[in-house]
């Protein structure tokens, strides 16, 4: 029968009934969980429960672990002080994926993600997309090019243009736009004589 417990003050297993109703079966040190051990739900077929399984430490998730969450997110990496970082892959309920760089619960450096079908490969910094970027759409489109967030913005002075966008985007059909953003809105198409020239001989091709 589960009961409530005191955890031990030395390295060692123990298991028992948290007073949030969870279940913590692993390592403890100094009245602390750390080191290895899983926590989950009282009731371990539970299909709304939560579940970790890894590392610990001075009572929070360190190092490498497995989370499942109530709604069916797994994420599977690191942690620190009990959040996401370093490297790590969520994937949610719904089939949408991250791989890539996390800081402190949010994307942060490289990384990948897939949301409906189309995939983000490129840079990230506090959870926007930040830096250089290849995004295949599932429609075939591929747009590449270089955005920044709102960090980077406060970095410029808007008069300079260092913080304008520049984004070429290459259609399934061949057909090449280069255009300019500026904090998230389409300034221009840009046609120079090189894109002129390819999109001429796709339109010749096409006849």
């Amino acid at each position: 029968m589960l009961h409530n417990y005191s955890p031990p003050s030395n390295n060692i297993y123990n298991y028992g009934v948290e007073s949030a109703g969870s279940v913590y079966d692993g390592q403890w040190r100094d009245d602390k969980k750390h080191g290895f051990g899983t926590e989950h739900p009282i009731d371990i077929y539970d299909p709304d429960g939560r579940w970790y399984v890894g590392e610990w430490r001075n009572g929070k998730r360190h190092g490498h672990g497995i989370e499942t969450m109530d709604n069916g997110d797994v994420y599977n990496g690191e942690w620190c002080d009990g959040k996401y970082h370093g490297h790590g892959i969520k994937i949610l309920a719904n089939d949408n994926i991250y791989n890539g760089e996390w800081k402190y619960g949010e994307y942060h450096g490289y990384g990948i993600e897939t949301v409906n079908g189309d995939v983000y490969d490129g840079a990230w910094a506090k959870g926007e997309k930040c830096g250089k970027y290849v995004e295949i759409l599932k429609n075939g489109d591929i747009h590449e090019g270089m955005q920044q967030c709102y960090e980077c913005y406060k970095l410029y002075d808007d008069t300079i243009g260092i913080n304008h966008d520049i984004v070429i985007i290459t259609k399934k059909n061949g057909e090449i736009i280069k255009q300019e953003w500026h904090h998230g809105e389409l300034i221009k198409n840009i046609q120079d004589e090189r894109i002129k020239m390819i999109n001429l001989l796709i339109n010749c091709s096409n006849l």
